[in-house]
């Protein structure tokens, strides 16, 4: 169950002709967890990277993070679920945004 999950990243990322390459690595802890990391150059060398930690009996993912950089390595927006800032009305879901 988890990699159909997994797989759908995959099949999601490469239909999409913005892409000029991406590494998918995939760790399946059982049929229903896993982690999976990615790294997603566009064409205009802008980059996402992401990480997930997921149980498919869930929505809500175990652990994520979302960095997305321009070609020069300055961050457009970071999101992620990390254990700190735990005053923040969206605890523990923030996100940094730079550039439009």
């Amino acid at each position: 169950m988890i990699e159909k999950y997994f797989n759908k990243i995959d099949e999601t990322i490469s239909y999409f002709n913005s892409i000029k390459r991406y590494s998918l690595n995939r760790s399946i802890y059982n049929d229903k967890q896993g982690f999976i990391n990615d790294e997603i150059v566009f064409k205009d060398e802008s980059q996402l990277d992401f990480t997930e930690v997921k149980n498919v009996d869930s929505k809500e993912k175990i652990r994520y993070r979302y960095h997305y950089i321009d070609k020069n390595k300055g961050l457009i927006f970071r999101y992620h679920n990390a254990l700190h800032f735990k005053k923040m009305s969206t605890f523990p879901h923030h996100n940094i945004q730079l550039k439009l």
